[in-house]
């Protein structure tokens, strides 16, 4: 595999992951911030290690799990660091 194409599967598996696209390839509608005492699944960004404060353990990379929105919630989301994906 070339370069570039080992670069562009990397970024097509990156988007996949933060749910910027879908199985297709085609871009996805980003999902609205979720309410404050909701709760939604969320993966950890690529590249960055978080403790998930609910349960003191850290977010597994590649998983999502459900989380009750908080305003650190709210924050890891905004700033990229947590990416919703339900």
């Amino acid at each position: 595999m070339a370069k570039n194409d080992t670069q562009a599967a990397t970024s097509q598996i990156a988007a996949l992951a933060a749910g910027t696209i879908g199985i297709s390839g085609k871009p996805k509608t980003p999902l609205p911030m979720p309410a404050l005492g909701s709760t939604c699944g969320v993966m950890v960004a690529e590249g960055q290690v978080l403790v998930n404060n609910e349960t003191g353990a850290r977010f597994e990379e590649g998983k999502e799990t459900p989380q009750t929105v908080t305003v650190t919630t709210l924050r890891r989301l905004e700033d990229g660091c947590l990416v919703r994906v339900s």
